[in-house]
């Protein structure tokens, strides 16, 4: 629990001495029924189990007076011509989330209903995702997609909501580009 002031400043490739970080890795195997293509994902997952991405946060206690705050480093890579990306969540709580570009090139893909926003990640963007939405990391770029993410402590992450509620749309690449596509084809 985190109590006390600190800073931190997150890498990816060492793990934090303790308490009041965490560090977890989501890997290809973590990521099943998150791509369009599951035959070319069947065919990367066979091959290696990549880490796909690496969250480090702190560990709030879980309440409202509190903020979970962490970065998140996405690797560049595609399944097929699908853009790696994050699971996707929503929030346990109605609450908003902030991410804050810090390097690369990504979208947010944001979902409520059958509503779907597709928002641009350059450096030094800072992207709102309002109460209910839920949302995904996309890295469209050939460096690391570098996010720093603050939502309220106690507003929790579901996952299972987005394996039932998939996202409408993904992002492939088409002629060098990224595009948003219907997500089941």
């Amino acid at each position: 629990m985190c109590e006390v002031p600190f800073a931190f400043t997150p890498d990816p490739r060492v793990a934090p001495p303790s308490e009041p970080l965490t560090l977890f890795h989501r890997r290809l195997s973590d990521l099943e029924g998150c791509f369009r293509d599951s035959q070319a994902y069947a065919r990367a997952r066979r091959a290696q189990d990549d880490i796909v991405y690496t969250v480090v946060q702190n560990s709030p206690p879980r309440d409202t007076s509190h903020v979970l705050t962490g970065t998140c480093f996405l690797q560049p890579g595609k399944i097929g011509d699908e853009f790696y990306l994050t699971r996707g969540h929503t929030h346990v709580a109605e609450r908003a989330e902030m991410y804050h570009c810090a390097a690369g090139t990504g979208l947010v893909l944001m979902q409520r209903g059958e509503r779907c926003e597709v928002i641009s990640l350059t450096p030094r963007a800072i992207v709102y995702v309002p109460p209910g939405w839920a949302h995904r990391l996309v890295n469209t770029g050939p460096a690391v997609l570098v996010t720093v993410f603050a939502v309220a402590a106690d507003a929790g992450h579901d996952y299972e909501y987005v394996r039932a509620h998939p996202f409408s749309k993904t992002i492939v690449e088409r002629d060098g580009q990224p595009l948003s596509i219907a997500a089941i084809e």
